[in-house]
């Protein structure tokens, strides 16, 4: 972890225009991406905001399956998919200023292989649509480039944690974005 960085979705912020609509989709590749497995979370996504309550966006993106149940996203390797969950409006208010922190895990409960491209962000208005991405391009929020590294190559960015772990025969990736 970066000591001072700290990881949101920033954009700028929306005085008096209503809020039409807010979506959070995740361009991914390869994930079979179990809920849970053996009763740990292993992939979820929530949205923080100071004085809002977290809103957990993780059923909508991952559903509920446990290992070994087929995941609600079910990728080969060779394959990517867009997945993506609507705001509900009661956490509009929250999108007003402009910074909404983040948690998210993704861990691949099969091979462990998968590929994160970008996570987006969009809210629109009556004028507009914005758009605020966390991608390889903006170091997943940690800044400019080149995205600092970790001793094995992997980008070590502010709020996310990139682990290797193995549970008996089934090794996964874990990667936590807060």
């Amino acid at each position: 972890m970066l000591p001072n960085a700290r990881a949101s979705f920033l954009y700028p912020p929306i005085p008096s225009e209503p809020i039409l609509s807010a979506t959070l989709t995740v361009n991914i590749g390869g994930l079979y991406g179990n809920r849970f497995l053996f009763g740990e979370e292993e992939n979820s996504a929530v949205l923080l905001a100071p004085g809002f309550s977290p809103l957990d966006l993780s059923s909508a993106l991952f559903g509920t399956s446990s290992f070994p149940n087929p995941p609600l996203v079910n990728l080969a390797n060779d394959e990517t998919e867009i997945i993506g969950a609507a705001l509900p409006s009661w956490f509009f208010p929250a999108l007003r200023g402009g910074d909404i922190g983040y948690s998210f895990l993704f861990s691949d409960t099969g091979d462990g292989i998968f590929a994160l491209d970008y996570i987006d962000l969009r809210i629109v208005t009556p004028s507009h649509t914005i758009d605020s991405f966390l991608g390889p391009a903006t170091c997943f929020g940690a800044g400019s480039l080149p995205c600092p590294l970790f001793r094995r190559g992997l980008a070590a960015l502010p709020g996310l944690d990139i682990g290797r772990r193995r549970r008996e025969h089934l090794p996964t990736e874990r990667y936590r974005l807060r």
